[in-house]
């Protein structure tokens, strides 16, 4: 994974389905936007990782303006829902300024 920059910051990884051109985003509790990114591809999971992230934190996950889910922030990687069992073609996004597809 490629993090910003940075010796120890934490990460996320969310599983969730994101399609195509949807918009992904992490906000605060206080709702300001920590990460906001237009999928280049489908995705059923994403990684990001930043020094935003802080230890103890709640974050709320968007897709397209609705919260899907949120997530305290515990440890130096944190998982968010569960995996689902992807069809093939699936990626994984991994987040560090931009999304990238992965297939």
């Amino acid at each position: 994974m490629i993090k910003e920059a940075g010796a120890k910051q934490n990460t996320v990884n969310v599983n969730i389905t994101v399609s195509k051109d949807s918009v992904f985003e992490i906000r605060d509790a206080n709702g300001n936007t920590v990460i906001s990114r237009k999928a280049a591809g489908a995705y059923y999971a994403i990684a990001y990782s930043s020094e935003k992230l802080k230890t103890g934190e709640t974050y709320y996950v968007y897709i397209d303006g609705e919260q899907k889910d949120s997530f305290t922030v515990d440890s130096l990687v944190t998982t968010v829902g569960t995996q689902s069992n992807m069809p093939f073609g699936g990626g994984r996004g991994m987040i560090s300024g931009q999304v990238q597809n992965r297939n």
